[in-house]
């Protein structure tokens, strides 16, 4: 299980940092719709059993706790996610 985990996480820094990145570019030019939902769902779907798609979306607050000790309390809340995912979009843009 580690064998896939470690390489896993690790490559849902960069896909987040690229995403956090173009969201910021986004905001720069005057963007109405910084978050883009292609994004999100793209996070969510990938990384989701670790948190990228609520990083990405601003959703800080408890999200480590959540999704980095339990990987999405053991996949629960990556399902619950694809509903709440599109919640977040419309309060957030």
């Amino acid at each position: 299980v580690c064998a896939f985990l470690i390489p896993y996480a690790l490559l849902a820094y960069p896909a987040t940092r690229w995403a956090v990145k173009r969201r910021v570019a986004r905001e720069d030019n005057g963007s109405d719709t910084p978050y883009d939902s292609w994004e999100a769902y793209l996070l969510w779907f990938i990384f989701g059993p670790l948190g990228a798609h609520r990083y990405y979306l601003g959703e800080r607050g408890n999200f480590l706790l959540a999704y980095g000790a339990t990987l999405g309390m053991f996949g629960l809340l990556w399902l619950v996610d694809a509903w709440w995912t599109r919640e977040m979009l419309i309060r957030n843009n």
